[in-house]
């Protein structure tokens, strides 16, 4: 049996979260689990230190915790901090991909249309060392 492949994503809003849960069908390979906030996602991250964690999907924009603010504390966490993240987010602000860059991530903004958004989830999974997987 081949170990659990883990995709997450942290969004506050639920049909961005269950869009690109429906983008990401298309990859068997990976369990796709996706949280309310960035404050979830840590949680999850802590009781799962040792999970096969693929690839991690911040919104900048959220409650309780932003996506900036996890980022920080997954870089912060020596077993967390070598995780491939990619900010998914509606800003364009060169401010929030500046930031986002100084963490050692990569920003795409959120597409207008489905034809797009299946190109950037393309190209987020390119920034896993997942991404060869049996898809």
């Amino acid at each position: 049996m081949t170990e659990q492949r883990y995709i997450l994503y942290a969004d506050d809003d639920f049909d961005d979260r269950e869009l690109l849960q429906d983008m990401f069908r298309a990859y068997p390979a990976f369990t796709f689990v996706s949280f309310a906030d960035g404050m979830e996602l840590l949680e999850f991250l802590q009781k799962r230190i040792d999970a096969h964690i693929c690839l991690v999907i911040l919104d900048i924009n959220m409650p309780r915790m932003s996506g900036l603010q996890a980022l920080g504390a997954i870089r912060e966490h020596d077993n967390l901090k070598e995780l491939p993240v990619v900010v998914f987010t509606t800003s364009s602000s060169p401010h929030d991909e500046a930031a986002v860059r100084e963490r050692g991530a990569v920003m795409f903004t959120k597409p207008p249309n489905l034809e797009r958004l299946q190109q950037v989830t393309q190209k987020m999974l390119a920034h896993s060392p997942c991404e060869k997987a049996d898809t």
